[in-house]
Parts: C-alpha cells; structure tokens; sequence
C-alpha cells in the first residue's frame, strides 16, 4: 500500500529520477527521500540544489546510512555504475524492498541481478520520456506526464511488487506497459526513442 510507502532512496538523480523524486514529493509529501552519493568530499551540487529545493530530504555517501529502511530503491545512475552497486545494495536492503532502474538498455542489468540472486527485489523500468537537455535541473513535475513507462519484471518479481510500481507509474501520471526484459531491448522503436541515461 503505497500510503504507507515512507521511504524512497535514488541512486544518481538526474533528468529521470529527478523527475519521479519531485513527483513522489508531490504525491507523498510525508515520506523520506535520500539520495546515494558516491563521494564524500565532494558532493554533487545538483543533489546540493534537490535538497534546498526540499525534493530530497538527505544526501548519503553510504548506503548503511538509511537505505536499508528504503521500501522503494530507484537506480538512476549510469547502467555499469547501477550494476555495481547491487552487490552492497543486496547486503542491506530490507527483504520487501523494491528495486527499480531507468535505463534504456535491460539486458545487461538483468543479467546482473540473476547473478546477484536479486530477482524477488527487481523489476526494471524505462520511462520513455527525455529531453536534449539532460541533469536533475532540467527535471520537471510534468516530463514523465502521458510518457510510455515500460516495465520490465523478472520471472520472480512478486506480483505485489509489480501492482506497487504500476499504481506509482500511474500515479505520477505516465503510462505503465509490461514487458519481458529481452522483448523490450529487441523493440527497434523503444531502443530508437529511448531516453539516453
């Protein structure tokens, strides 16, 4: 029940997941949204500029600092940066968190999360929408409005979780299309018009 939903967590916070933070705070006023940031010394100002703007609460250089009460994770960073950090996600997320990420390409980060053993967690997802201008403050409550947003569980996303994601899809107004990963990358015209992330 996404009333309950309190806490969200994003890994890089650009165009995309900037978008859906300002949304969830719209939406979720209440909840808890941090944001992972990988390096301690020098902390990025466009996560500087989400927290003065109130769309992020806090900004962690650790995923031990919160993460693990994250019921939804949005993996927003480059694919091969998100795919290595499933293996310190796995340690600390709790056993009903959500795991989802925004790129373009599903293959390769799939792949990873059966290797991981980190299925029951995922399910990705694409939001078709984009911008030539790219970064968190280009980001906007209505980029992701009426936008294709694909979907892509494993064969053991639990349905539970699959229900969640569609409702949130929904309620940040873009439209959910369920797809299995490797039909999504054969789709000449999702990888044509896919946002580059």
């Amino acid at each position: 029940n996404m009333k309950n939903t309190k806490h969200f967590g994003f890994v890089g916070l650009g165009l995309i997941g900037g978008s859906i933070a300002r949304n969830l705070r719209k939406l979720y006023p209440d909840s808890t949204i941090l944001a992972y940031y990988y390096n301690k010394e020098k902390i990025n100002p466009e996560l500087l500029l989400a927290q003065k703007e109130n769309v992020i609460d806090t900004i962690v250089t650790s995923f031990t600092e919160g993460f693990s009460e994250c019921d939804i994770i949005f993996l927003c960073a480059p694919v091969l940066k998100n795919i290595s950090y499933l293996p310190e996600l796995k340690k600390i997320i709790k056993s009903d968190c959500i795991l989802t990420d925004v790129g373009s390409v599903k293959g390769n980060i799939h792949e990873a999360v059966i290797k991981e053993n980190m299925e029951n967690f995922f399910i990705g997802g694409h939001p078709m929408a984009g911008s030539e201008k790219t970064g968190y403050g280009n980001s906007t409550l209505s980029l992701l409005e009426n936008a294709f947003y694909v979907l892509t569980p494993t064969v053991h996303t639990p349905d539970s979780h699959i229900n969640t994601i569609q409702k949130l899809v929904k309620n940040i107004g873009a439209i959910p299309i369920i797809l299995p990963a490797k039909e999504h990358d054969n789709c000449s015209y999702i990888s044509k018009y896919g946002t580059r992330s």
